[in-house]
């Protein structure tokens, strides 16, 4: 049974990748309570606490695979589902222009949400998507690229203010059974992205621009 679930979030870094892990306290019961003829208690109950995780997010950071074309079968990027190391990253586009991206603007896209089947219904995907918004909204310049390390040609950009910075945008596909609920956590369906099949389920995009905290300069 569980008895409580753990509010705060692991953060792993993971090629770039920030995951985001929910945990609850399962207690298990290791050797029942024994008694003996008269109902006199010759052994307690035993039991151990143990830590399980219960649901994950992930927050994959840009450059992206270009949008999915309305009508098309598209398969999750590699930067969701991949566990091998990913020695180059995707490389900076100018993608089609849709109702709440303009194309070129760098975006955070959230995926993998997942919950245990006997933990649903219990908030824990928002807890996970709220956790997830929070810590974006505090790390503003995390995904950001190194001018260093990647050089300004691989960027795309000739100029300092092209450098691709991160605004606050934050793009999901969201099964469109399940896009009311993302409705609820403040995105709005990309009209102009159209649906498609992800992974055999007709998916929609989705959009939000978190307001960032100032930065110390």
């Amino acid at each position: 049974m569980p008895l409580g679930v753990c509010t705060c979030s692991c953060e792993v870094c993971l090629l770039l990748i920030s995951i985001q892990v929910i945990y609850a306290s399962i207690n298990e019961t290791t050797a029942p309570e024994r008694q003996d003829a008269d109902g006199n208690i010759v052994s307690s109950k035993k039991s151990i606490t143990i830590s399980k995780p219960i649901g994950t997010i992930r927050l994959v950071p840009f450059p992206h695979p270009p949008h999915p074309e309305p009508g098309s079968s598209y398969a999750a990027d590699a930067l969701e589902t991949s566990t091998s190391p990913i020695t180059e990253s995707l490389p900076f586009i100018v993608d089609r222009a849709t109702t709440y991206h303009d194309g070129k603007e760098p975006y955070i896209k959230l995926g993998r949400l997942a919950v245990v089947k006997e933990f649903r219904g219990s908030g824990i995907s928002k807890l996970l998507v709220s956790a997830s918004m929070t810590w974006a909204q505090q790390n503003p310049t995390y995904f950001n690229p190194s001018v260093k390390s990647m050089g300004m040609e691989k960027m795309g950009a000739l100029l300092l203010d092209e450098i691709p910075i991160w605004k606050g945008l934050i793009c999901v596909h969201a099964q469109e059974q399940v896009a009311k609920a993302w409705a609820k956590w403040g995105y709005k369906v990309d009209e102009g992205m159209g649906t498609w099949i992800e992974e055999g389920i007709k998916h929609v995009g989705m959009f939000q621009r978190l307001s960032l905290e100032k930065q110390d300069a």
